[in-house]
């Protein structure tokens, strides 16, 4: 997390995350590939609820829920998420 706080681009993305635009989403059948959306249960950042949303905006998409993760499924679950990555990517 001191890496991430510490990144010189992450002041301009969190400002960008709540002051920008809202995500458009993807309409079904635009996306010609595989689309994944990884949410941990345990997530405090994006709460679980607000998955609903996400799949609303991109209904083509496959919801992975990640037990006993928060936010960060590649730190909580790395062997999980390598898997998950590699059975969805060419």
């Amino acid at each position: 997390m001191r890496s991430f706080a510490a990144s010189p681009s992450i002041d301009e993305a969190l400002y960008q995350l709540v002051n920008g635009p809202a995500q458009k989403g993807a309409p079904r059948g635009s996306v010609q590939k595989p689309v994944v959306i990884g949410w941990g249960r345990q997530d405090r950042v994006c709460f679980p609820g607000q998955s609903e949303k996400a799949i609303r905006l991109f209904p083509d998409a496959r919801l992975h829920w990640f037990d006993d993760c928060g936010h960060f499924p590649q730190w909580d679950a790395p062997r999980e998420t390598t898997r998950v990555i590699l059975a969805n990517t060419g």
